[in-house]
């Protein structure tokens, strides 16, 4: 398997899904933390995740329609950029549910998990391209374990943080300290996370629309030979 990540695609795209992923799961690891103690209200968190679900059919349905017209790679960036900028807008009051809302919306859409499927597909032919073999197993079972690793250390950094800014396992009551490090870990890490995704992404991922099409042509120009 290991073989594959020579190719700048293959290993460009497992960077940053571990990279994303990892800032991902830190804010999801810390997600309960803020709304018992940020907000001071639980309930509040299955709202959001209710307009969160309901947003991200529609980014599933709209991602492929702008994949196919303006590139996988292009759409991609873009949806990180949207991610990023909504959820920095909520560094003005990480207290206003309405920022919340906003920018649970503008995330639901923006959503990649579908396109990044899609992506992995385009590096799987990417590999049959330069090396006459199909390798879905082996790509997916990188992906996999690529994906793990991001829960794993994605779910342990916010207790580190926690622990560091003071956190008191079974107090109700917790010292101010603590909603410095939830901030960070549901804002601006997985911020600046997703932000060094999106350079690498841009910079490193090089099947761009004009790639995937060529690379498609020559296979099938193979193929009737």
């Amino acid at each position: 398997m290991l073989q594959f990540l020579r190719y700048k695609p293959v290993w460009a795209l497992f960077l940053v899904a571990l990279v994303v992923g990892v800032g991902s799961n830190i804010a999801g690891g810390a997600g309960a933390y803020f709304y018992t103690y940020i907000l001071g209200d639980m309930t509040l968190m299955s709202g959001v995740s209710l307009v969160s679900m309901i947003t991200a059919l529609v980014g599933i349905f709209l991602g492929p329609i702008l994949a196919n017209r303006f590139g996988k790679k292009q759409i991609f960036v873009m949806a990180i950029v949207v991610s990023i900028l909504f959820s920095a807008l909520r560094l003005i009051d990480v207290r206003s549910m309405l920022l919340i809302y906003i920018s649970t919306v503008a995330g639901g859409v923006a959503g990649i998990a579908p396109l990044t499927t899609s992506i992995q597909a385009d590096n799987t032919t990417y590999v049959q391209y330069k090396t006459g073999k199909r390798a879905e197993a082996a790509i997916a079972s990188l992906t996999s374990f690529i994906t793990k690793v991001a829960q794993g250390l994605g779910g342990a950094i916010p207790g580190y943080v926690l622990a560091a800014t003071g956190f008191v396992t079974g107090s109700v009551a917790q010292p101010e300290s603590i909603n410095t490090g939830i901030i960070l870990c549901v804002l601006i890490l997985p911020t600046i996370l997703t932000a060094a995704g999106a350079i690498l992404f841009g910079t490193q991922y090089t099947l761009d629309k004009k790639a995937v099409e060529e690379m498609h042509t020559a296979i099938a120009a193979r193929s009737n030979k």
